[in-house]
């Protein structure tokens, strides 16, 4: 191919463009009510913590789910980071046929899941049906805490999905189409500059040239592109926290102090709510929880006692 453009500058380049999009429900975004939600909760621990539980939730009320794509990210990765297992038992995916659990960026500070219900050949295993109404996890991450000192303040970490590539965040159902998606056109621009023309008389004819991210070039080429995008009005995306409370923080306010001596009264003596996560009352680090942790944390909010420490 060549360019014989040179005089104007810009010349016409043809491009075919094959864009492999799966069918979708829905041909454009509108406004309604949500068919499927997904679902992170807040989630309490302590400094340290192993193999805590990240469950996932999903909440769907109008079509069978037999595939989906979900990516999530942590906006603190000194605080915690995935470990690759998982868990589906009891889950709304046991038994599925294929699972896939991986860190796209390599250091488990994110994590992709990929299932699908049924792959070829039989046996046939059916997907989720409807209504699902969140209470049965979709399936059990696993994470490790790190020992986060009581002296950090920022001590809340946001699990996020990343749902802008639907190549990454999908739902699909028993006969391949995606659920709560549309298709969008989009501009696709491409800039290319000569770097060799032809000897004169034809120096206008380029014999060579690059791609670059814009003027100065001596080419543009203008496609428009159909893409696949997931329609947040029908799909509900709601992201989680991961909480590491101090301990000795009985009222899980974040910070230890005397109404904490008085929630662990309370639990002991007049049936009060637990902590969370129930460890934080355990303040002399024992492993259970009695008289011995309110002495223990009066001594360390006013005789300068040792600090409460988890086990």
């Amino acid at each position: 191919m060549s360019l014989t453009s040179r005089s104007i500058g810009v010349a016409a380049l043809v491009f075919l463009v094959f864009v492999a999009v799966a069918r979708l429900i829905l041909p454009s975004p509108a406004e309604a009510s949500p068919i499927l939600t997904i679902r992170l909760d807040t989630i309490y621990v302590y400094p340290g913590q192993q193999n805590v539980t990240v469950p996932i939730y999903m909440e769907n009320l109008a079509d069978t789910v037999a595939g989906f794509a979900l990516w999530m990210m942590l906006d603190q990765p000194d605080v915690m980071k995935f470990t690759g297992d998982f868990d589906t038992l009891g889950a709304l995916i046991s038994g599925w046929e294929f699972l896939d659990v991986r860190s796209l960026g390599g250091q488990w500070y994110d994590v992709r899941v990929t299932a699908l219900a049924n792959m070829v050949p039989d046996p046939y295993t059916p997907g989720i049906g409807y209504p699902q109404t969140g209470d049965v996890p979709l399936i059990k991450l696993t994470a490790n805490i790190f020992d986060v000192p009581d002296t950090t303040t920022d001590r809340y970490v946001v699990l996020l999905w990343v749902f802008s590539d639907v190549n990454n965040f999908q739902f699909s159902d028993q006969a391949g189409n995606l659920i709560g998606a549309y298709q969008d056109t989009v501009i696709d621009t491409n800039w290319y500059q000569c770097t060799q023309w032809a000897p004169p008389p034809n120096d206008t004819v380029c014999l060579n040239w690059q791609h670059v991210y814009g003027p100065p070039a001596d080419s543009i080429a203008i496609d428009t592109l159909s893409i696949a995008r997931l329609d947040t009005n029908l799909i509900d995306i709601i992201s989680g926290a991961l909480v590491i409370h101090p301990c000795g923080d009985a009222n899980g306010t974040g910070s230890v102090n005397a109404l904490d001596v008085t929630s662990l009264i309370n639990l002991l003596y007049k049936h009060g709510a637990p902590p969370v996560p129930v460890e934080a009352g355990d303040t002399n680090g024992n492993g259970v929880i009695n008289a011995l942790d309110i002495t223990y944390l009066i001594n360390y909010l006013y005789k300068h006692g040792p600090a409460p420490h988890y086990v």
